[in-house]
């Protein structure tokens, strides 16, 4: 392994363990920047950042010093990836207080060019540094920056409460700032400083969705040889009926300002219940720290299976864009609810969101086997190693994705049969398996299940996911008699009906997935003080009352503000996910009742209870062969 593979493997690693959850990006005040470089003449060099008396320096709340870290990072606001400096300002600090927290390194520059570090809420941030950077080293030898000026970020992360804190200035003589660089020591020299820098935007992390041809083309599939679309609600969504779902779909995860090509990527699979937006925060930490720790500019390819794709969305984008909790509770439960469809929504697609069931309208579905998904992956596999340095690709998975992502590495994509094998593996440089331990094929199947995998896959499993019955692989009924009404038929087996889809009674389906979204549309402005908008009375009754697959909600959920609805039912520490393990999420904890309603607390509230804290994570299972033979077992999507 090359010493610039071993790195980026290293701080994958690191990285990705150390993600906080949240992060809070806010502009303060710049005092002073100075940055003097003597190398070349004395072998020092000094950094030096302060910003006083602005209300939005934070650190989170207090507690063990062990538990915090922090980043200072430097640029050229107009070469952001070329004139840099990112100095570490690693755990354990010395104290973390309510009102201050500080970092010594006495030894410095060794164990670290930052040598003080002290962050006071509301008051002072301050970072001395005895060096030019340890991620990467700021070189000033390019000259004075440009009209940009400098930018400056100052990154807090918080173990405790889980938050990370990004406080960016900019320096620049455009802004009313003064910014004087000049040669030292006799030309061999340099020295930088800034003064009155102002509040800036963070840089940000890039996201872009896009959709590619896969080389699947499972049978019965819109956009597969032979296949004609017939169900009429698929045909207007789509728009008509000559469009293709045999696509690979991700979200393209970079940071903002860089350029050439990533040192690596890492594709990642969401687990149940996940699509790529699941693992936004996840990538924006890994990118950023991946670039300040190790100066590697890497990307982050989240992957959507095709399923996603049957998620009807319209209507809800334009709920969004409003920002109008009740136009998405229109088009999710309007029907149900006896509501006129909403002004906003006869102006867009002049109809609500189509909820698929799980028979005939997306039988295809049962044909979309693990190979298809793997061929799937494969085409954003191929795109992503001829998109990285030295095809650097990594794939990965969370949860039920570590299974996609091994299921991946095991295939064999020479489906000629003849010649050499090409596995999966061979094309990455490694795997990563959050919560998951990917699967096994467990033992060797015996022939009579051979004999049902060959039958499902040659039309037996589409036949009795479309009619919801028992079917041979020509589609013949074997209700009566089982085997013997197949005899003379493929392997002379009989499927059991099944559904195109994963649904679990009374708990999950494609409506209480949908359910989330008016919640959270109305907590951008109303987050935890009004009654969640499916609880609210619509003159017929509530959505939890009035939409029969949401009857479980107002059977669990207390009365409640958006975030307490949603905590309640997701919260590792709450009543459902006891059970139902698959939902289960770290969010907060239940906050006071006030005027009724159930509140939240967050981890911008202060100290969660100790009672809460330790994440309960569901104990590793061992995992067997999929029964499914090719249903895909993805979570409930709304349209599908």
């Amino acid at each position: 392994m090359s010493r610039r593979l071993g790195s980026i493997v290293a701080i994958l690693g690191i990285a990705i363990v150390a993600c906080p959850v949240l992060a809070q990006d806010v502009g303060v005040s710049g005092t002073k920047l100075v940055i003097v470089d003597k190398t070349a003449t004395t072998g020092t060099a000094k950094t030096v950042f302060v910003t006083k008396g602005d209300p939005n320096i934070a650190k989170g709340i207090d507690g063990d010093p062990a538990l915090l870290e922090g980043a200072l990072e430097v640029f050229y606001t107009d070469a952001p990836s070329s004139v840099v400096g990112s100095f570490l300002i690693p755990p354990p600090w010395l104290i973390n207080k309510p009102t201050v927290a500080k970092y010594v390194n006495k030894t410095a520059p060794t164990g670290g060019d930052v040598k003080v570090a002290v962050v006071k809420p509301g008051s002072v941030a301050k970072v001395v540094a005895k060096g030019l950077g340890d991620g990467q080293a700021i070189d000033l030898s390019s000259g004075a920056p440009g009209a940009g000026g400098v930018t400056v970020v100052l990154s807090i992360n918080n173990g405790i409460d889980f938050s990370m804190h990004r406080m960016c200035t900019r320096f620049s003589v455009g802004d009313g700032s003064t910014l004087v660089y000049k040669s030292i020591a006799g030309g061999t020299g340099y020295k930088l400083v800034g003064k009155g820098g102002v509040p800036a935007t963070c840089p940000g992390v890039l996201a872009e969705t896009t959709s590619i041809p896969s080389g699947a083309e499972p049978a019965e599939t819109p956009g597969s040889t032979g296949a004609v679309v017939t169900n009429a609600n698929l045909i207007t969504q789509f728009g008509g009926s000559s469009f293709s779902l045999n696509n690979a779909t991700y979200t393209r995860y970079r940071r903002e300002g860089a350029s050439g090509a990533p040192a690596a990527i890492l594709i990642l699979v969401p687990g149940f219940e996940g699509g790529a937006t699941s693992l936004a925060i996840l990538a924006e930490n890994l990118i950023r720290r991946a670039w300040t720790e190790a100066g590697l500019a890497i990307e982050v390819w989240a992957f959507d299976r095709r399923s996603n794709q049957l998620e009807d969305r319209e209507g809800i984008a334009i709920a969004s864009d409003l920002g109008d909790p009740l136009v998405a509770l229109d088009w999710f439960y309007g029907a149900e609810l006896g509501l006129p469809l909403s002004p906003a929504l006869v102006a867009g697609p002049n109809r609500r969101a189509f909820f698929y069931g799980t028979g005939a309208d997306v039988a295809f579905m049962a044909n979309w086997t693990s190979l298809v998904f793997s061929r799937d992956i494969d085409a954003v596999v191929d795109l992503a190693r001829a998109t990285a340095q030295n095809q650097n690709v990594f794939l990965g998975g969370h949860s039920a994705g570590t299974g996609f992502t091994a299921r991946y590495a095991a295939t064999d994509f020479n489906l000629s049969g003849v010649g050499p094998a090409d596995p999966g593996y061979a094309k990455l440089r490694g795997l990563v398996l959050l919560e998951g331990g990917g699967g096994s094929v467990g033992a060797a199947p015996s022939e009579d299940q051979l004999d049902q995998m060959e039958d499902k896959a040659d039309g037996g499993l589409f036949y009795a996911v479309r009619d919801q019955a028992p079917r041979c692989a020509d589609g013949t009924d074997c209700s009566t008699n089982g085997d013997l009404d197949c005899v003379g038929i493929g392997k002379e087996t009989c499927t059991a009906a099944t559904d195109a889809y994963a649904v679990v009674p009374g708990l999950l389906n494609a409506r209480i997935l949908a359910s989330a979204e008016p919640g959270i549309i109305q907590g951008r402005t109303d987050f935890d003080s009004g009654q969640v908008i499916l609880q609210v009375d619509q003159g017929s009754g509530a959505a939890v009352t009035s939409v029969p697959d949401l009857g479980i909600l107002a059977s669990i959920l207390p009365q409640a503000t958006a975030a307490a609805a949603l905590g309640s039912f997701i919260d590792d520490d709450g009543s459902i996910s006891a059970f139902a393990t698959f939902v289960r999420t770290s969010v907060g904890a239940p906050g006071p009742v006030v005027g009724g309603l159930r509140t939240w607390l967050d981890i911008r509230e202060g100290p969660m209870p100790s009672s809460v804290l330790p994440y309960k994570r569901a104990p590793p299972q061992a995992r067997v062969p999929s029964p499914s033979g090719g249903k895909s077992t993805r979570s409930p999507i709304y349209a599908g």
